[in-house]
């Protein structure tokens, strides 16, 4: 998408841009952590177990505040507002975000350790250089999470 003014094109990824490198979507990703959770490095541990207990007393309260808390972005967004009023939730969102990197790094549908998201970040710099060679633009990428981190 061109903005018409500096030649920048941005390129907005959705949901689910980087499933084909085998990352998992948000709907899936408590499923692949608890798949994970027992063969982990002994100092990952204590973080899987802090998002499956905060999942579970998030699943204590359900009849009060309705989510699906098998979807990541629920939790992480209750355990987010949480530690904008109390400080002392920001361990139990360092852990979450702690695993979030762990299975993100070790997704892949290579198998390796590289993760998967090595193959999407080749692609995007090749679609740039590709945006590059016709008109000069200055690629930007964005996604929802680019929204949030800037705004705030």
């Amino acid at each position: 998408m061109d903005d018409g003014h500096n030649g920048t094109i941005v390129f907005v990824l959705g949901a689910g841009c980087s499933q084909d490198c085998g990352a998992p979507v948000m709907r899936d990703f408590m499923r692949v952590a608890a798949n994970r959770r027992f063969s982990v490095a002994e100092e990952l541990k204590k973080h899987y177990e802090e998002l499956f207990a905060f999942r579970r007393r998030c699943l204590s309260i359900s009849y009060v505040f309705n989510r699906w808390w098998e979807n990541l972005e629920d939790l992480f967004t209750q355990v987010h507002l949480q530690s904008l009023l109390d400080p002392a939730a920001d361990p139990v969102r360092e852990s979450i975000q702690r695993v979030i990197w762990d299975v993100y790094r070790r997704s892949s549908t290579r198998g390796d350790e590289s993760g998967g998201y090595a193959s999407l970040a080749n692609y995007l710099i090749r679609l740039a250089n590709w945006a590059r060679k016709f008109n000069g633009p200055r690629p930007v990428v964005v996604t929802r999470t680019s929204f949030i981190t800037a705004s705030g």
